[in-house]
């Protein structure tokens, strides 16, 4: 009836139907073949610096396909790992963020916050001690936490250094959209993995490498 109809309108509730079409299924099948491919990218990348760093040649092309085969069985897990903490951390901090009604909550955003950027100093030295030693997973893990509050000085000026140049990228995006666009794309992931491998891999040879080179003479 038209009241009915006129009661609809004020009180009804509005939907969606979303039909998956033929470029849906090709975002959702590259969205899952990039939650495969993730860490076996990293490792690749990680390697690439890592030369880079040592002031050694490389191959671009192939070193990077060369450390992906030697490396595939701990990236693949390793990378599925790396997504879920880093989906959960989101999660965590926009749930405090929203909720943020209380000083507890209100503490449990800021220390959310701590907790991501702890993680993002770990993830300098996964990949790296990946594509150095042979360890299990539990051990990169351990190993990488450990590095992040033994080399903490270190770490913090090359946090540092990835969030002024992120921003720097960010002011480039508000300020002149088509330029800024094209800078993820091209030498802001780049350049902030070269950074963290830049701060990770002094400690590393300090800490693992030398004292097994003086031990052994080499």
């Amino acid at each position: 009836s038209p009241v009915v109809q006129a009661l609809s309108g004020v009180f009804g509730i509005s939907t969606k139907i979303a039909v998956r079409g033929v470029w849906s299924n090709v975002l959702m099948y590259a969205g899952l073949l990039l939650f495969l491919t993730y860490g076996a990218a990293n490792v690749g990348m990680t390697y690439i610096l890592r030369g880079m760093v040592r002031r050694q040649y490389v191959y671009l092309w192939h070193d990077f396909m060369q450390a992906i085969k030697r490396n595939f069985k701990q990236a693949l897990p390793m990378g599925i790992l790396d997504l879920l903490f880093l989906y959960v951390l989101y999660q965590d901090i926009l749930f405090w963020y929203l909720n943020a009604r209380s000083f507890l909550y209100s503490y449990l955003f800021y220390f959310s916050i701590l907790l991501a950027l702890f993680y993002f100093v770990v993830r300098f030295y996964l990949y790296e001690m990946m594509v150095t030693f042979r360890l299990s997973l539990f051990k990169l893990i351990k190993n990488s936490a450990i590095f992040a509050f033994w080399g903490i000085k270190r770490n913090l000026v090359g946090l540092l250094g990835i969030i002024v140049f992120c921003l720097f990228c960010f002011g480039i995006f508000y300020t002149y959209v088509p330029l800024g666009i094209i800078l993820p794309f091209t030498i802001m992931i780049s350049t902030c993995a070269f950074i963290a491998v830049f701060t990770a891999w002094p400690n590393i040879k300090k800490v693992m490498i030398d004292p097994y080179q003086d031990q052994h003479g080499q």
